[in-house]
């Protein structure tokens, strides 16, 4: 099961890094960064760029810091309040980060007020299957936190209330989605 879940990660970062081959962006930011393992591979293929990385967590930016050095300012931080001046970012890609938000409607809207004009949102995560919202509603009733999985109906519900526009949905592998929207 885990070799499986690294190669559907693997899988997810290829698709990604795709997704970028057609944009042209100098900045990029990715919240919930984690350990900083998509950022490295973003580094990896595009060197020149000014690359971010935000999290909740300040042991996983640490971490983050520790591979990626001096390649991306990485910062402890909260996706309802991000602490970046309007317009810093040319691309923006978040994942399941968005699922943990208390206000996703307010999380969205920092999305936007981030990104430059003709800056791209790349959105991507995990859907809902009956089996997963019931496992979470198990784990949830036992004082468990999992996260709130969003439907396609919701994100781009999400997205046109935030005045994203040029709005995709695509579901490239079983349960994983990937959205984008352009400001």
């Amino acid at each position: 099961m885990v070799e499986k879940r690294i190669s559907q990660r693997g899988r997810i970062a290829n698709l990604l890094l795709e997704r970028t081959d057609r944009l042209k962006f100098q900045s990029a930011l990715e919240v919930g960064c984690g350990r900083g393992d998509f950022l490295n591979l973003l580094l990896a293929k595009y060197p020149g760029i000014c690359a971010c990385g935000l999290d909740l967590s300040e042991r996983k930016i640490i971490y983050a810091a520790d591979k990626l050095g001096r390649r991306a300012e990485l910062s402890v931080g909260d996706v309802e309040n991000m602490p970046y001046s309007d317009g810093s970012f040319d691309l923006l890609l978040c994942g399941n980060s968005i699922r943990r938000c208390l206000n996703p409607a307010r999380a969205f809207n920092q999305f936007y007020r981030v990104l430059r004009k003709g800056g791209t949102l790349i959105l991507f995560g995990y859907g809902r299957t009956p089996a997963r919202r019931f496992l979470a509603e198990t784990v949830s009733r036992y004082g468990g936190e999992t996260g709130r999985r969003y439907s396609p109906r919701e994100i781009r519900g999400f997205l046109e209330y935030s005045a994203f526009r040029k709005i995709e949905w695509e579901v490239p592998f079983r349960n994983v989605y990937v959205a984008t929207g352009v400001k």
